[in-house]
């Protein structure tokens, strides 16, 4: 591993672990909020860890296959402290729309504002929230154009909640796209028994009222999904 690699692993376990002091801190302030552990992490063959999302073509995941344009209101729901949907979704929007980030950990919060302000990309607004809590989260009722819940799904157990919430969020006619890691992907990515079956999310989300529109390879681990609301 060569030197900038290794820092940069080093300020990433820095983050991860002020994450999760920050948040075991404040859990007892958020009502029903779930446990916290230490985020999962996934290993590439050459032993450098990275994070699922880096995995991903946002731009095309966002823009082709969700069908992310300009002035659209856009949540994304359990964003990471990459930012990598969320920063750009609000390149896709402009300054015409809105993006929420949404996370349950502060400092992933702080990490996304930063960012987005850095690159000068002020659309961006986080959102501190337990997604597995109905009503929760602070964005208006139906206003969303589209929900995002990308590589997010494997780390909760609690599916039919996070969805719900999504589903209380999109407006009628509106989208919800679910990426997560594929069961046979192999060694990369979180264990076998975290990964998220997409019949399973297809099942839930029609139970809600989506309909699924698409499914796409959202990247040579991942699977994607597009949902409408009816």
């Amino acid at each position: 591993m060569d030197i900038d690699v290794r820092q940069a692993q080093e300020e990433l376990d820095g983050i991860i672990a002020a994450d999760v002091a920050a948040a075991r801190l404040k859990a007892s302030d958020m009502p029903d909020a779930p446990a916290i552990t230490e985020p999962k992490r996934d290993m590439n063959p050459s032993g450098v860890q990275v994070t699922g999302s880096e995995l991903l073509d946002a731009n095309r995941i966002l823009a082709d296959q969700v069908g992310i344009t300009h002035g659209q209101n856009v949540a994304d729901l359990g964003c990471g402290g990459h930012g990598h949907f969320t920063l750009m979704a609000a390149r896709l929007v402009g300054d015409k729309g809105q993006v929420y980030a949404a996370d349950i950990l502060k400092t992933v919060l702080y990490s996304v504002d930063a960012k987005a302000n850095y690159q000068g990309l002020y659309n961006v607004k986080t959102v501190w929230t337990n997604l597995e809590e109905y009503g929760a989260t602070d964005i208006p009722e139906g206003s969303l154009d589209h929900a995002l819940l990308l590589n997010t799904l494997f780390m909760s157990k609690r599916h039919p909640q996070m969805m719900r919430e999504a589903y209380r969020l999109v407006k009628r006619g509106g989208h919800l796209g679910v990426v997560d890691w594929k069961k046979s992907s192999g060694p990369i990515g979180p264990a076998q028994e975290d990964r998220v079956d997409p019949r399973r999310i297809t099942e839930i989300a029609s139970g809600l009222g989506f309909r699924e529109v698409k499914n796409f390879e959202a990247g040579p681990n991942h699977w994607g999904l597009v949902f409408q609301k009816a």
